[in-house]
């Protein structure tokens, strides 16, 4: 009796190693991504205009973002809704003015959320923005790396 038991249990241990079991879910390798947006102050903490990005994807379309500064630090969300859905950012730079209308800024940003073809990506980098209160115009390359969950 004591050899059938343990000839079954035996029996169900060898089985249960060979039953595949599901393959964990992996994310991408973070690529490079280069999202490029051309802004145009709307108010006095906004700004809108469109955006591209090249490498780990390509999409382009319009860009919103609302920002207020703390003494030459902004702060600031960018939505960039394209083809193939939306895109937040959350970004933080050091502004210095070259001239009384025209300043640098250069910083960090993070990818904070998602929604359609984007709802998995993550990403973070640098940023680097030229604004020109003459103008109204802000230009912004965002760099970094980004990957899909």
């Amino acid at each position: 009796m004591k050899t059938r038991i343990l000839i079954s249990i035996l029996a169900l241990v060898l089985a249960s190693i060979f039953i595949p079991l599901p393959e964990p879910v992996q994310a991408t390798a973070p690529e490079q991504l280069t999202i490029n947006a051309d802004l145009w102050l709307t108010g006095e903490n906004s700004a809108a205009g469109t955006f591209g990005t090249s490498g780990l994807f390509s999409d382009g379309g319009a860009a919103n973002q609302v920002f207020f500064s703390a003494g030459n630090t902004i702060h600031g969300v960018k939505t960039l809704e394209g083809a193939n859905g939306t895109i937040t950012i959350r970004f933080q730079a050091q502004s210095t003015w070259i001239s009384p209308t025209t300043a640098i800024a250069e910083g960090r940003f993070v990818i904070v959320s998602g929604t359609g073809a984007y709802q998995d990506l993550h990403g973070v980098g640098e940023t680097h923005a030229n604004i020109d209160l003459a103008t109204y115009h802000i230009t912004a390359t965002y760099t970094g790396v980004a990957h899909f969950d």
